[in-house]
C-alpha cells in the first residue's frame, strides 16, 4: 500500500489497479488467515496475537479503501488539506497488524517445531522483507500440513 502512494505520482491508472487488486487480495487474505488462527487458537495453541493481527489487517484494509474513495470529496470540498494522512493512519495500522500476524505465524512455527515458519514470521513481520517472509511460511506450513495430516 506504500507502493500504491509512490505509483499515483508516476501513473494514477496504474496506481488505482493496484490499490483494487491490494484490497481484494487484503480482504480475502485477512479472512484465511483469521480463521487460520483461530482454528489453531481453539486447539490451544497459544496463537492469538496473530489471530488480533488478522483482524486488524481486515479493519485496517477496509479503513483503506474508505480514506481512498473520499480523498477526492475531501480534497475538493477542502474539509481537509489532503486524504493521505487519513491514508497513512491506515498504513500504519497494516504494518502494526504485520508485526502481530508475524508473531502469530512464527508461534506457530515454534508450535510445530518448524524452521521456515519461525522464520518466515519474523520476516513477515519486517514490513521490508514481509513477502519473503510470507513465502517461507507458506513452505513450512505445507510442511507442517503435511506432517499433521494422517
Amino acid at each position: 500500500f506504500i507502493g500504491f502512494e509512490v505509483l499515483l505520482l508516476a501513473n494514477p491508472l496504474l496506481s488505482a489497479l493496484m490499490g483494487i487488486v491490494g484490497v481484494i487480495l487484503g480482504i480475502l487474505g485477512s479472512f484465511s488467515v483469521r480463521e487460520g488462527f483461530k482454528m489453531l487458537d481453539d486447539l490451544g495453541k497459544d496463537v492469538e496475537i496473530g489471530y488480533i493481527g488478522a483482524r486488524l489487517y481486515f479493519v485496517s484494509v477496509y479503513l483503506f479503501l474508505f480514506f481512498i474513495l473520499l480523498t477526492p470529496i475531501i480534497v475538493k470540498y477542502g474539509v481537509y488539506n489532503s486524504g493521505f494522512e487519513a491514508i497513512i493512519i491506515a498504513e500504519i495500522q497494516l504494518i502494526l497488524a504485520n508485526i502481530l500476524i508475524g508473531v502469530g505465524l512464527y508461534k506457530v512455527g515454534k508450535e510445530y517445531n518448524e524452521r521456515l515458519t519461525k522464520i518466515g514470521g519474523v520476516l513477515a513481520a519486517i514490513p521490508i522483507v514481509a513477502l519473503i517472509g510470507y513465502i517461507l511460511v507458506y513452505v513450512g506450513l505445507r510442511k507442517i500440513m503435511s506432517a499433521v495430516r494422517p
